[in-house]
């Protein structure tokens, strides 16, 4: 796991005096949540009169440049600190990234000269975050993306040459280094959706079902790689007495696949609980994980009583 050490960089000049080193060049950020395993679509990004002459490129009615067909490619998916993105739909909001750990190295030495855990607004948008007493040479830049409880949730794609021999500034773009999965859990004896539901002795409708538990560890291995609870699993019921299942939304699930390729298989186990932690029911499905975002929802059927 990377940690952050915080470095101040404060010169003495004679006896009771100091000066701050200058700034020696600006660097800030941005972070992409896309399938980087996948090539990146040709047409994005392209201005209308190079889209129209280009092949395989339409000009669509939201004014923006698209693949005709898109096939096995995605598009940037390029956040600020808030790590929302454009269109985020009736899906949970996502944990902003909080704080960036910049780390510079020598490579003629191998010693790191810089290692600062800075707000992650200092260099987000227009900002530029200053660097300070380093060596007007060529280094080497890596910076990583944490929320507020220290997940790592954007990475370098590679370290970057950091050329300080004359001043820079430049913005430098994460990635994110996890995947999601989204699914209705289906309960049993209900439809889609649905979450089991009795009257209790005051009439009220109600369910036993208090959270979601769920377990994800990669085919093969042992030790789970994430483990968490979704509570409530349940909304109130509405005016027909239908208790409503919240979708599970699984975020931060380590998928870098090996050699950078294809995507990490999971065996996934879901278990519904009530207020004591019994297990009412459960389900379990292999599921392959891709960095970034994940908009296909798909379905999960629990079966009474715990896995087999």
């Amino acid at each position: 796991m990377v940690r952050a050490v915080i470095f101040a960089f404060v010169l003495t000049v004679g006896c009771g005096s100091s000066t701050t080193p200058e700034i020696v060049g600006e660097v800030g950020w941005s972070f992409d949540y896309r399938d980087w395993t996948r090539a990146e679509c040709p047409c994005f990004g392209l201005a209308q009169d190079l889209c129209t002459t280009t092949s395989g490129c339409s000009w669509s009615a939201g004014a923006a440049c698209e693949d005709i067909t898109p096939g096995d490619c995605t598009v940037p998916d390029v956040r600020t600190c808030t790590n929302e993105p454009v269109d985020r739909g009736n899906a949970p909001p996502y944990d902003p990234v909080a704080t960036v750990l910049i780390q510079i190295e020598d490579p003629d030495t191998g010693i790191t000269t810089f290692d600062f855990s800075a707000d992650c607004t200092l260099g987000d948008s227009d900002l530029f975050f200053g660097l300070r007493g380093q060596s007007r040479k060529l280094l080497r830049l890596r910076l990583f993306g944490f929320d507020a409880d220290g997940v790592l949730t954007y990475e370098p794609p590679q370290p970057w040459d950091l050329d300080l021999t004359t001043p820079i500034q430049e913005r430098f773009v994460l990635r994110t280094p996890s995947g999601e999965l989204r699914m209705d859990v289906i309960h049993p004896a209900t439809g889609v959706g649905q979450c089991p539901s009795y009257t209790d002795g005051s009439g009220n409708t109600v369910t036993d079902v208090a959270s979601l538990d769920y377990v994800l560890t990669p085919v093969g291995a042992v030790d789970p790689a994430l483990t968490g609870t979704m509570n409530p699993a349940c909304d109130p019921p509405d005016i027909f007495g239908n208790i409503a299942a919240n979708r599970l939304v699984i975020r931060n699930i380590p998928a870098k696949p090996a050699g950078g390729v294809g995507s990490v298989q999971y065996d996934l186990v879901v278990r519904a609980k009530d207020s004591g932690g019994t297990t009412l029911s459960c389900g379990t499905q292999q599921r392959p994980v891709n960095p970034g975002l994940n908009r296909l929802i798909t379905s999960l059927t629990l079966s009474p009583g715990e896995c087999l």
